[in-house]
């Protein structure tokens, strides 16, 4: 808060051909740190998907990137 950093951090996901999520790439940062944990985030989604067989049927329709919103409150 006292930097007053928000911002949007975007990333890609890549599928599997069962539409199982298999890696990411992060496509901007903000820094001090938020990126490292929105970075957590995603590996522990991916290693969930993984492990317990998580597809996302659309996954070839996809059009967008994914987006995190860090807003300040």
């Amino acid at each position: 808060m006292e930097n007053e950093i928000e911002g949007i951090i975007e990333f890609k996901l890549a599928y599997d051909s069962a539409c199982i999520p298999i890696s990411y790439i992060i496509l901007n940062k903000l820094g001090y740190g938020i990126d490292e944990e929105v970075e957590k985030g995603i590996k522990l989604m991916l290693s969930l998907a993984k492990k317990y067989n998580v597809s996302y049927d659309q996954c070839n329709e996809i059009k967008e990137n994914f987006k995190v919103i860090f807003r300040l409150k």
